[in-house]
């Protein structure tokens, strides 16, 4: 079952569900093509909630602290919200303090995981 549960979650992450899921992908030109510099998706939080979505973002090292994530997490809140969630919500590493910085502009609310000292849930009402 949970080898079914990662698929699933594979297949959302490259198929995203219109209404449901979606990605931004930032790119830059390259010698052979284009570069992937970062990428933001949120995804429905779980089968039966229509409410809340579950974000992720990630920059590529050379592009961090220039407000790529930023920009990223701004426009899914947007989108999010055109979608009809009313909250979202991650799971941020609580060494991640630049992402724990972007969490707070917005006004995300951040509370330790209950049994993992390692991780922030960070959550916020759209």
């Amino acid at each position: 079952m949970r080898y079914k549960k990662n698929l699933d979650a594979v297949q959302r992450g490259v198929h995203p569900r219109p209404g449901q899921d979606f990605v931004f992908v930032t790119t830059i030109p390259a010698a052979d093509g284009i570069d992937i510099v970062g990428a933001g998706r949120y995804v429905r939080a779980s089968e039966g909630d229509d409410r809340t979505c579950e974000f992720a973002v990630t920059v590529a090292e050379d592009w961090r602290g220039i407000g790529l994530a930023t920009r990223l997490l701004s426009s899914l809140m947007r989108r999010a919200r055109l979608d009809g969630y009313e909250t979202m919500e991650g799971w941020v590493i609580t060494q991640n303090t630049p992402m724990l910085a972007v969490a707070r502009k917005f006004h995300f609310k951040i509370e330790p995981v209950p049994g993992d000292a390692t991780v922030l849930h960070v959550q916020l009402a759209l």
